[in-house]
């Protein structure tokens, strides 16, 4: 050590200072901190809170969308019990038929032709049409409708015309005044559930062999 001081001692006014030139370079580019590194660090958190706050809100939206559904969860179910409640798992033909004779006769209404049609299987319901002319003047074909859509049945009209008597078109000896056609197609519902249910487990089963 002793040695190093007596050759820095030995050093002329020209050495001496190059000599602290570069001991202060050296400072400089290995030890000062202007700052930078500083605001470097600062700009880092600041990044990592931010990322972490728009994770914090990414899961409060993910929770407040996962309550929403679980609300229209509920709700689909209490409307599925409520209509499942309203239409009749067995429906025979003639019961539907009956139902349009006791209509037709409550609303003075003459039946032409009653014509079932192939039903169609939905998702939860089997629509069951039925094609139905009558005759009756206006007033008493709506309200013929009107008793129809109405019936514990829960009837849906598809379509209908109203039209005038053609000449020779009705059968009746005698067409009243102001009398009128009326050409539907009416749907009755029979609700599948459990048996659509078993249905589908029976072909998962089947394909899972």
């Amino acid at each position: 050590m002793i040695k190093y001081l007596n050759k820095i001692a030995r050093f002329t006014m020209q050495q001496v200072l190059f000599s602290g030139i570069l001991a202060g370079a050296l400072y400089y580019f290995t030890f000062f901190n202007d700052g930078s590194a500083v605001n470097t660090a600062l700009n880092e958190m600041n990044q990592q809170v931010s990322e972490q706050e728009a994770k914090k809100k990414e899961s409060a939206d993910l929770l407040k969308q996962e309550e929403q559904i679980r609300a229209l969860v509920r709700q689909l179910s209490e409307q599925y019990k409520l209509i499942s409640a309203q239409i009749p798992t067995e429906i025979q033909p003639f019961e539907i038929l009956k139902t349009v004779d006791a209509m037709a006769a409550t609303s003075g209404v003459l039946i032409k032709t009653k014509e079932p049609k192939k039903p169609i299987k939905k998702e939860i319901v089997e629509e069951i049409p039925l094609r139905i002319v009558a005759e009756g003047r206006f007033a008493e074909l709506t309200l013929f409708l009107f008793n129809l859509v109405n019936t514990e049945r829960v009837s849906r009209l598809l379509s209908f015309t109203i039209r005038p008597i053609s000449t020779g078109a009705s059968s009746t000896s005698t067409v009243r005044p102001g009398n009128l056609v009326l050409d539907l197609v009416l749907a009755n519902y029979r609700f599948l559930g459990d048996a659509k249910e078993s249905e589908t487990a029976a072909q998962q089963g089947a394909a899972k062999k």
